[in-house]
């Protein structure tokens, strides 16, 4: 299957993008589990929810797709982010779920692991680094190979250094949208040319959905 390339100018057609195909879940599941990122493009991701209808609203459960366990969590800053959405009552408090971070590693995995395998994602919205990494996946990583579903790493080559992550593998059977926005144009490049290229983690989705402000 080829890539949909959709050229956007703005966060609400990022939003209405994002939204329409949130909406195609809508009438065969009770329940519609979306993974999000970190990271700067969380923002114009997270505005799809204030798209979305009503009906759909109540069916969504978002979910991260990766987490650091130490410094500036991706959980805190999203719930910035989302907190005129939930005040003026789009999504409840409920419908979010990060794992819970302790500060012992083994049992942090261990939390991020288990609610991942519980939820499997119908849709995850991935940004793409300028190394084409996603999630907390990196060039050459154990994590495009692994044949499990998420994975810690303890020395990420971008800080911070502890991690969590859902693996290629866990991300497999997921819909998923690529976001490029602007500043990674190389990024988009190193995509579109190469396929199954362990040096660029973003090459093994060319069925993704990618949505640029790259013209």
């Amino acid at each position: 299957m080829q890539m949909n390339k959709l050229i956007v100018y703005d966060d609400k057609q990022i939003g209405k993008i994002i939204a329409s195909a949130v909406e195609e879940f809508s009438e065969k599941n009770e329940k519609i589990n979306v993974g999000i990122p970190g990271g700067r493009s969380v923002k114009s991701i997270i505005n799809f929810i204030n798209e979305l209808n009503e009906k759909t609203c109540c069916k969504i459960h978002i979910f991260l797709v990766d987490e650091r366990l130490e410094k500036d969590f991706n959980q805190t800053e999203i719930m910035k982010e989302l907190k005129e959405i939930i005040e003026v009552d789009k999504i409840k408090k409920t419908q979010i779920h990060f794992p819970e971070i302790t500060g012992n590693d083994k049992k942090d995995f261990q939390n991020f692991d288990e609610l991942m395998n519980a939820n499997p994602l119908n849709l995850v919205i991935l940004s793409v680094g300028e190394d084409c990494h996603i999630a907390s996946i990196f060039p050459q990583s154990n994590e495009i190979t692994s044949d499990k579903k998420t994975s810690i790493i303890l020395s990420s080559p971008k800080p911070p250094n502890k991690r969590v992550t859902l693996t290629l593998n866990g991300l497999k059977n997921s819909k998923k949208i690529l976001i490029f926005l602007k500043g990674k144009e190389k990024a988009l490049d190193n995509y579109e040319n190469n396929k199954n290229n362990p040096i660029f983690p973003a090459s093994y989705f060319k069925e993704a959905t990618v949505i640029t402000n790259i013209e």
